[in-house]
């Protein structure tokens, strides 16, 4: 449930970050013991002044009342949670990277296995270890989509 929040405050974040028009782009890779995930999107990106900040519990460039600013602090703890590692890059009208979120393969497999196991089915993929971290990020986006409906985004 935590990558899960993770994911869905980042794509939270980048959907209201673009424009109309704007992308988000989601890669995913396997590196010896890591699994990594990179989501880029084309929106208003971040001022270098802030960059520093963005991890820091009650930091936000929204305006008040608007967000709670806990969302990146607690996407922060959920990565070292899972013994990994979170960059961001970032500049101004040219967009977000977070790239790459590292996480270390068994602790995101377990992850992974116990949101199987949570009433959505028991999926497998082509490699036949249950469903893979871009099928995890997938369902993350759809339920991304259907908040963006409903709130007419």
């Amino acid at each position: 449930m935590e990558l899960h929040q993770l994911f869905m405050n980042l794509l939270i974040n980048s959907l209201e970050a673009i424009p109309k028009e704007g992308q988000i782009h989601i890669r995913t890779w396997q590196e010896p013991e890591h699994v990594c995930i990179c989501i880029q999107d084309s929106g208003v990106g971040i001022p270098a002044e802030h960059l520093e900040k963005i991890f820091d519990p009650g930091f936000t460039t929204k305006g008040v009342g608007v967000g709670t600013s806990m969302g990146l602090p607690i996407c922060y703890k959920i990565v070292e949670k899972h013994s990994g590692k979170m960059q961001v890059e970032s500049q101004p009208h040219r967009g977000t990277s977070w790239l790459p979120i590292r996480f270390r393969e068994a602790r995101l497999t377990t992850a992974i296995r116990n949101y199987n196991s949570g009433g959505r089915g028991n999926r497998k993929s082509p490699l036949g270890r249950g469903v893979g971290v871009g099928h995890y990020v997938g369902d993350c986006i759809y339920e991304m989509q259907c908040l963006a409906s409903a709130k007419g985004l």
